[in-house]
Parts: structure tokens; C-alpha cells; sequence
């Protein structure tokens, strides 16, 4: 372990700031990438062999911890940090002293934070009332200003930091010596914005993590709103929302199990000259089009027809989709309307020549002839 800390302070220490932490999250979001590669991969195959030693024999893991550096601000630091949880090895005054000892820059790392406020609560209970005295302040007065840090940026800062981790000690039993209510009031007045379900993440792990993202279709929001404001609300709550790997589209989610509502949001924006792209792209090419029924279809076809070039060129792509889908019945049943529509693109494509041509770039992969034929369609259009 301690050659592999040389080697990574010999290639910039960026791996050493970027540590797992040793108790793996449950709550964890998503695929680790960090727990079983780099340095974070061995410092976990380590704490996995100082386990065992624990299990079997405590003493002699004790002289292990007792080999440790006791000048290093990240690998031993952490393995310090995750032993003062350990009875068997570390007695409630020795842990005290090792937590008490923490540089501020340790004490309050935020990769650090998991495994420190985890072990806080394991021992606090043992700790001295002297020492649960000295460690209070030290979590209520919140960390130093960081180098060129705003002042008022560290002032909420620090706040910040100090209620989060106050909260959560609170929540798992931890007795403070002073007025904690008190304290979160003084404290909240220089962080305003902070709310106590922020507590709750005071131990989420902060290693990196992979997962498909899902989409949140969830609609009934834009239920609530009249229907020249729909379209502004979905756009505010489109994206990603707090929860992880999940993002929020509710237009999506109207498009496709009331898409007259939806269609009809579209309309109203057409009348203020609004032509979102994002919003006729979702709607079209929702999968509940391929069932819509012939005759409103065909009022899709022709509101999309009188649509002007310049908001035309912009959907021309989910327009050529949904027009695949729908142009057998539209023109057994609604010529008119499919004729309409044609027109209306050929004569936009001859007026914007570029909106034609194919986006895919070949180089030296093979080609992918669905996406090619559909643009060489397009461009045949052109030349009618």
C-alpha cells in the first residue's frame, strides 16, 4: 500500500483523491466503476485481508494499524478512519485520538466523510464527555476557507457542512454538549437554501457510477396547468431531476396517454408563433402515433402542413418518421390532408436543399443502410 501511494503521487495524486470509500453504500445508484480498479480497488482488497485479521486475531491486526504512516491525508488516513470503528482493535480513547488528530483537510474531505461520520457513530457513545465536548465544536464551527474561495461562498459553505453532518449524527442517536437546536438556527441563518432531507446523504458514497438512464414519464403536473402553459412547465420539469441515472420527461409521458391534450398544447403555441422543437419531436414520435386513430392522424397532417418552412425544416427528421408510419391510412382515407402534408414538404425541401442531405458520416465504418436509405429518400424527394 505504500508503494502504491508513491506511485501515485509520482503521476499527480489525482487517484488518491478519488478514493472509494472502504463501507460500501447499499443505497449506491447505479454500477460502482471504482471499487475494483486502481488504487481504490486495492485499498479494498486490503481492508478485505485486515478484516479477516480482525475476525481471527484483533492483537495482531493491531500492530498491522500500528505500521501505518501517520503523516499520509488519504489511503492510511482512510484506513485510520475505518479502524477507529473497530472495538476490537482501536479502545474508545485511542479512536478519540486518532479522530481528534485528523487534519482539517482529512476531517472534512468529502470522500472521507462516509467512512468518518459511519465510525462517529459507532463509537460516540464510548467517547469522553471531554472529547464528545471537543469534537462538537469542531463539527459545528465547519471546515477553513478553502484558497481563493469566496467569502460569502465559504460562509454557506461551512454552514452547510456543519448542519449536514450535525443532522445526521443526530438522527443516529449521538448526544451533542451543546444547544443543538440553537446551533441549527445560528447555523441556517448563513445557509438559506439548505433543507434537512440534505442530511440524508451525509454518508451516500461519492464514487463514480454507471447505469442506463431511465426516463420518469410521470405527467400529472402539466394536468394541473392551463393549456397555453403546458408546454413552459414541461420544459422546466424536462431533465434530471435529483434521483440518479433518472430523467424527468412528463411531455413525453402526455404525448403518449393523452396526446389530445398534448396536440392540443401544440396548437395553442402554433397561435403565439411557437414551434418548439423538442415538443413536436417528442410528441411525434411518441410509440402511441403507430395507433392513433386514422382521423387524428390526419389533424396532425394537416396542422403539421401549415406549419411555416422555417419551424418545418427544424422537425423534418420525427415528420419524415411519423409520416412513415401513417401515410398508408392517411391516404386511403384522408387524401386530401396526406396531400396537403406532401406538398408542404417537397416544397420545403426544394427552398432548403440542406435539410435534404444525409447526416451520417460513413468514414471507415460500415454502412448503416436504414439511416442511408431514409436520407437518400429524402434526397430524391429533393429532385422531383
Amino acid at each position: 500500500m505504500e508503494h502504491a501511494v508513491y506511485l501515485e503521487t509520482e503521476l499527480g495524486g489525482y487517484g488518491l483523491g478519488m478514493l472509494a470509500p472502504i463501507e460500501s453504500d447499499p443505497d449506491l445508484d447505479g454500477m460502482s466503476s471504482e471499487r475494483t480498479r486502481g488504487i481504490s480497488g486495492a485499498i479494498l482488497f486490503f481492508a478485505g485481508l485486515l478484516k479477516q485479521l480482525i475476525d481471527t486475531n484483533p492483537k495482531y491486526a493491531k500492530q498491522e494499524y500500528l505500521a501505518w504512516q501517520i503523516d499520509d491525508e488519504s489511503v492510511f488516513a482512510r484506513l485510520r478512519i475505518w479502524t477507529c470503528g473497530e472495538q476490537r482493535v482501536l479502545s474508545a480513547v485511542e479512536a478519540g485520538e486518532v479522530i481528534r488528530g485528523l487534519t482539517d483537510r482529512v476531517f472534512w474531505g468529502s470522500r472521507h466523510q462516509r467512512d468518518l461520520l459511519l465510525a462517529l457513530a459507532k463509537r460516540w457513545s464510548d467517547f469522553s464527555a471531554t472529547l464528545k465536548t471537543e469534537l462538537g465544536k469542531r463539527l459545528v464551527n465547519g471546515p477553513h476557507q478553502r484558497e481563493g474561495e469566496e467569502d460569502a461562498e465559504y460562509v454557506e459553505r461551512r454552514a452547510s457542512s456543519a448542519l449536514q453532518r450535525i443532522h445526521w449524527l443526530k438522527s443516529r442517536g449521538s448526544d451533542f454538549s451543546f444547544d443543538f437546536e440553537a446551533e441549527s438556527l445560528k447555523l441556517r441563518k448563513f445557509a438559506p437554501n439548505w433543507q434537512e432531507e440534505y442530511a440524508k446523504n451525509a454518508v451516500a458514497s461519492m464514487e463514480a457510477r454507471g447505469d442506463w438512464v431511465q426516463t420518469d414519464t410521470e405527467y400529472s403536473e402539466l394536468l394541473k396547468v392551463p393549456l397555453p402553459d403546458i408546454l413552459k412547465k414541461a420544459l422546466e420539469l424536462r431533465g434530471h431531476p435529483h434521483k440518479l441515472f433518472v430523467k424527468s420527461d412528463p411531455f413525453a409521458g402526455l404525448a403518449s396517454q393523452q396526446p389530445v391534450r398534448a396536440f392540443a398544447a401544440l396548437t395553442s403555441a402554433t397561435k403565439r408563433n411557437d414551434y418548439p422543437p423538442w415538443a413536436w419531436k417528442t410528441f411525434l414520435n411518441a410509440d402511441n402515433r403507430k395507433s392513433d386513430k386514422p382521423r387524428f392522424a390526419a389533424l396532425i397532417a394537416e396542422r403539421i402542413s401549415r406549419l411555416p418552412a422555417s419551424a418545418l425544416v427544424k422537425i423534418i427528421r420525427p415528420v419524415s418518421d411519423w409520416l412513415s408510419v401513417s401515410s398508408n391510412f392517411l391516404l386511403k382515407k384522408y387524401p386530401i390532408q396526406f396531400k396537403n402534408l406532401w406538398t408542404k414538404i417537397l416544397s420545403m425541401l426544394k427552398s432548403n436543399p440542406e435539410s435534404a442531405k444525409s447526416g451520417v458520416v460513413r468514414g471507415s465504418k460500415e454502412p448503416d443502410w436504414v439511416e442511408e436509405a431514409r436520407a437518400r429518400r429524402w434526397e430524391n424527394l429533393h429532385r422531383l
